[in-house]
């Protein structure tokens, strides 16, 4: 027996997409009718959180963000970095390099700043910035402040609206 489609709730210009393990999508009202044609579930990728379904006619996935932009293929970016806010205005068309620059501060970080890492060597906080996949140096710096302050004004000229500071 096939699984009932859960509905989704509009309230006013949005709408609220019911994902699995609690999880919900947010996207325009507009999108309602398509969009509530299925069932949608997380999927995990990494430590994003996305709206996915499974076309098992196909054996794929469907990103809802890229259904939504109709680009099955290519690369949709998530303007706040919130996989699950897939209003339109939250969506771009995006290169695997802009999607990057748009990308969060990693992990490991242990400045507290994108961009910024400490070195040992030379006691001083250093400031890098990714620009076509090469890494390019900005300075040592006296405290991760200013390296950070370095890396926001490279990132403004190289990145221009897919950089993100954090």
């Amino acid at each position: 027996m096939k699984n009932a489609i859960r509905p989704v709730i509009i309230k006013g210009d949005v709408a609220i997409v019911p994902l699995t393990r609690g999880y919900e999508a947010i996207i325009d009202a507009e999108d309602a009718i398509e969009i509530g044609k299925y069932n949608w579930a997380v999927a995990i990728r990494g430590k994003k959180i996305y709206a996915a379904r499974s076309v098992w006619a196909a054996q794929s996935t469907e990103m809802m963000h890229r259904r939504l932009m109709k680009e099955p293929k290519r690369l949709v970016d998530h303007i706040d970095g919130d996989g699950l806010n897939n209003r339109k205005l939250n969506l771009r068309k995006a290169t695997r390099s802009q999607n990057a620059m748009n990308g969060e501060m990693h992990v490991d970080n242990k400045s507290g700043f994108k961009g910024v890492s400490y070195h040992k060597a030379r006691g001083k906080w250093v400031a890098w910035i990714m620009r076509e996949g090469n890494r390019k140096y900005l300075g040592l710096f006296g405290n991760p402040e200013s390296a950070h302050a370095a890396y926001v004004e490279a990132a403004k000229e190289h990145h221009g609206k897919f950089a993100r500071f954090k």
